[in-house]
């Protein structure tokens, strides 16, 4: 939580500098950009949505460790976190506000049109928790009761309110950002308190859990690839038909692997901070620091993923640089940085494994690399000169290249994780 008010507070000043008309460096409006908890696709969208995948995590470890009674019901909670995790990171509720003013008259507190469904689903899983919290920890009002109520206090309650200063001041006031702010923090608070909540269900008692590193692999890799073809089809439809409709146009980019703030986004991050997870555990069970390294890496990398900070570096790179068309994507001259960590440590971290997975390990990052660097001195060119479908197809098969390089890792680093211990043993401490 003192992240969350040390975020806010550098957030809050920042804005009012930058308001009040504080001459700021371009550097420095960047990281307080990054830092906003008001704006999308940045470091603290980060923050929140990594709250909402713990909780995730967490309510899936008691579906699979708890007694067959309360499965279904931990199960439930893990899909609306990991639900709510989306949310975040792709602004779903969002791309439903021009629906819903079309259904609903917004002004004032319903400006957003979408608290007005919004608050009728957040009544009802209230009182369902209100209910399941009660049959697990005999309180009506348990700490996870107490998590979603401020959470939603703050999506809902506050996001009204910063809705009323919309309508009457506009969207540019420092009232409405700091009304924003403060819905942030709500959301944050109620996110900690939830995983509080978990945390101390799952200290009751050591957990075992197995995992299957084929499973995992092939579940993500065909998702990825099942969701990437989908926005490819849309995208190419909606481009050679023309006219498509605000609902279909919406889809296609909620699915287009290419885009930010969409669910191919959200599986790629999700199975970076997979790789974080199990890379940390495997430090700890084997206490080689190689896959400590290896883990703040994929945690790294999670975090651009969202925060997309090696586009903000690029556009002040690029300000301050003129460069030819292919070197434009300036970022790149920094990924030997990421390429150091990997021969470095992760030479080191992969000599317990087996030649098989050995291998699958190196494919993995070749393959990663491969999408997100060694492809992009060529988009850069097709972006400026080239057509816009060749374009979105070569940005296709980078992104392509990406998730399937995460399945491939997931795959060899859950492997070393089985096979340094299987079952494995977590005991959550209060």
């Amino acid at each position: 939580m003192l992240i969350v008010l040390f975020v806010a507070t550098v957030s809050m000043v920042g804005e009012t500098l930058v308001f009040g008309g504080a001459n700021t460096h371009p550097l420095a409006i960047e990281v307080l950009e990054s830092l906003n908890l008001t704006k999308e696709t940045n470091a603290t969208t980060w923050l929140q949505a990594l709250l909402l995948v713990w909780c995730g995590y967490l309510s899936s470890v008691l579906g699979r460790t708890e007694d067959r009674h309360s499965r279904g019901g931990w199960w439930f909670v893990a899909l609306v976190a990991f639900s709510m995790g989306l949310d975040e990171v792709a602004s779903l509720h969002e791309r439903t506000i021009p629906l819903f003013r079309e259904i609903f008259r917004g002004d004032g507190l319903t400006l957003f049109t979408w608290v007005i469904p919004g608050s009728v689903l957040a009544i009802v899983l209230i009182l369902g928790l209100i209910r399941f919290d009660s049959l697990q920890s005999g309180r009506p009002f348990g700490i996870l009761t107490q998590g979603a109520l401020l959470f939603f206090a703050g999506a809902i309650g506050l996001e009204m309110l910063s809705a009323l200063l919309a309508t009457n001041e506009g969207y540019r006031g420092l009232p409405y950002f700091y009304v924003s702010t403060l819905e942030e923090i709500f959301e944050s608070a109620g996110a900690l308190r939830f995983a509080q909540g978990l945390g101390q269900r799952l200290s009751e008692k050591p957990r075992s859990l197995v995992v299957s590193p084929a499973a995992i692999s092939w579940s993500f890799g065909a998702l990825a690839l099942l969701v990437a073809l989908a926005g490819a089809v849309l995208e190419l439809a909606n481009y050679y038909q023309g006219g498509a409709s605000k609902f279909m146009v919406e889809v296609a980019q909620f699915l287009n692997i290419t885009q930010e703030r969409n669910l191919p986004t959200y599986l790629s991050y999700g199975g970076l901070l997979a790789l974080a997870w199990a890379s940390w555990l495997l430090s700890r069970a084997t206490s080689d620091r190689s896959w400590t390294a290896l883990s703040a890496l994929f945690l790294f990398l999670s975090l651009d993923e969202i925060g997309t900070l090696h586009e903000r570096l690029e556009g002040l790179i690029n300000g301050a640089v003129s460069l030819p068309t292919p070197l434009t994507r300036s970022w790149i001259f920094l990924v030997p940085i990421p390429l150091f960590v990997v021969y470095r440590w992760g030479r080191r971290a992969v000599q317990a494994l087996d030649d098989e997975k050995r291998q699958t390990f190196y494919w993995g990052w070749l393959l990663f690399f491969g999408g997100t660097v060694f492809l992009k001195p060529i988009t850069g060119w097709l972006h400026h000169g080239g057509g816009p479908v060749a374009f979105f197809l070569l940005a296709l098969i980078e992104d392509m290249l990406k998730l399937a390089g995460c399945a491939f890792l997931l795959n060899s680093v859950y492997g070393a994780l089985k096979g340094a211990c299987q079952p494995i043993k977590i005991r959550f401490e209060e």
